[in-house]
């Protein structure tokens, strides 16, 4: 049972790794693009400057389900919002089950999405100004939280990293010292058997020289 459960046990290999935060990075992109749209802050800067018209329609070509969610990339974006943002590819929905803070960004961000376009879609008359203005305020805390979630990730990432390296340091130290006691034991191990290889060669029979035939006349 013993070596059954040992051999059970596996490690990631570092490719998986890799790909595993390559695509946390891929979906972490995608919503702060996301949120950069809906303030307005895009790379593009003609996101920036177009009529409220316009950037309606664009906010309505956002994602507004996990699923549009994870397959937005940018090649499908509307020619306003390409710009110098970094490039983001579509990712699997297994890929964003895996990390729940992530999926709970994205809802709150497909949440964000849906109050500004509704917020956009309320004809400009005083009576629905007091509503407008509440759901303003809604949307900017529902970023705000997106916002303070992203940097509390970022944080614990970094801590998490700093941990590994702490980790990999003791590692190497563990390994730097077993490696200097091996050499010592086999410097020993060398010079022990040195003295005995001289030891035997001392004690060992000594050769006695043939006596030379007399010389034939």
């Amino acid at each position: 049972m013993k070596d059954k459960k040992s051999s059970s046990t596996t490690f990631k290999p570092s490719v998986a790794f890799d790909s595993e935060q390559e695509g946390r990075a891929n979906i972490e992109l995608k919503i702060e693009f996301l949120m950069s749209v809906i303030r307005r802050e895009a790379a593009s800067l003609t996101a920036v400057d177009i009529p409220d018209e316009r950037f309606f329609e664009l906010l309505k070509t956002l994602p507004d389900s996990k699923r549009k969610f994870n397959g937005l990339s940018t090649d499908g974006l509307a020619d306003e919002l390409k710009g110098t943002y970094p490039i983001f590819r579509s990712n699997a929905p297994i890929t964003l089950r895996r990390h729940p803070d992530l999926t709970d960004r994205v809802e709150k961000v497909l949440d964000a999405i849906r109050q500004a376009v509704e917020a956009l879609s309320q004809p400009p008359k005083k009576v629905v100004k007091v509503a407008a203005l509440s759901r303003q305020l809604k949307l900017a805390n529902n970023l705000r939280e997106i916002a303070e979630e992203t940097l509390y990730a970022q944080k614990r990432e970094l801590e998490t990293l700093r941990a590994d390296v702490v980790s990999y340091k003791n590692k190497l130290e563990s390994l730097r010292r077993a490696a200097e006691e091996n050499a010592v034991v086999l410097r020993q191990e060398i010079k022990r058997l040195k003295g005995e290889a001289a030891k035997e060669t001392a004690q060992g029979p000594k050769v006695v020289p043939l006596p030379t035939r007399p010389a034939r006349k």
